[in-house]
């Protein structure tokens, strides 16, 4: 009884942090987040034969805990962090009138699928490798799958995402822990004697063709409807022959603008 009862937890908790990680990774503010954790939350609940209305209030309750969790994370190990994210949803779902170790499951398994592994993605780099059979069509294999990660990333985070796009093709999108609304950081590496822009990977410096990076603002100048910044022309006239690069996240458009012309953009198909 009890190993079919921690199979049939396990399950449901599994599939309940699958969908909160999804929702995660939607985006939106703060709120919108709460809110639809909450209301998946509420459905895993009813769909196991509790009340919507209990499901929703754990959901809430947690979502908001984990957050607040998560921001301390860096003081307490994985196992410590899932731990206390457990004792918070399973209190709730006693005080609300349900099963501790229900309420502990589904807390727990959110904070792993959804808080630790958007956690993860803000500390590491991602790369996504065109192999040499891809090459000539990398725009619609490599750039498309590159591009709505970034996307994806900028809609969860509110802030910007910045890549370098390599010489072979392939595309390094860089850690996004550090960056803001309207700044990215771009982990370029300088050589000796070589006027190129490199990226390490792996020990290995590869050379890059240009940058491009997330704007998940919109612009309210009509002079500048791309939202050029002064970081960006800098950045560009620096490395990469004064040319910018920009994923619109509202549009989901990839633009390139000179930064002697900002008012005329181009609009790249990916």
């Amino acid at each position: 009884m009890i190993t079919k009862s921690a199979f049939t937890g396990g399950f449901w908790g599994a599939l309940g942090g699958m969908a909160n990680f999804g929702i995660g990774s939607l985006g939106g503010d703060w709120y919108t987040r709460m809110a639809l954790h909450s209301i998946s939350d509420g459905t895993m609940e009813a769909l196991q034969g509790g009340h919507f209305e209990h499901g929703l209030y754990v959901g809430m309750v947690s979502a908001g805990g984990n957050e607040l969790i998560s921001g301390y994370a860096n003081h307490m190990t994985d196992v410590g962090t899932i731990a206390t994210s457990a004792v918070l949803g399973g209190v709730v779902s006693e005080i609300g009138g349900g099963k501790f170790a229900n309420g502990a499951m589904t807390s727990a398994f959110q904070m792993m699928y959804n808080h630790m592994i958007h956690d993860r993605m803000s500390k590491h780099d991602k790369l996504f490798v065109c192999s040499k059979t891809e090459y000539d069509d990398w725009e619609n294999r490599v750039r498309k799958k590159a591009f709505n990660y970034m996307i994806n990333r900028s809609k969860f985070t509110n802030c910007e995402v910045a890549a370098a796009v390599l010489e072979n093709g392939s595309i390094l999108v860089f850690r996004d822990g550090e960056n803001g609304e309207y700044h990215s950081i771009n982990y370029f590496v300088n050589l000796s004697d070589d006027p190129k822009t490199y990226v390490s990977i792996n020990g290995q410096y590869e050379p890059v063709s240009f940058q491009v990076h997330t704007h998940p603002y919109i612009p309210n100048t009509p002079d500048d409807p791309i939202g050029i910044k002064g970081a960006d022309s800098v950045m560009a006239n620096k490395r990469f022959n004064g040319i910018v690069h920009v994923l619109n996240v509202q549009d989901k458009k990839f633009y390139s603008v000179t930064t002697s012309q900002p008012t005329k953009y181009n609009i790249i198909p990916w």
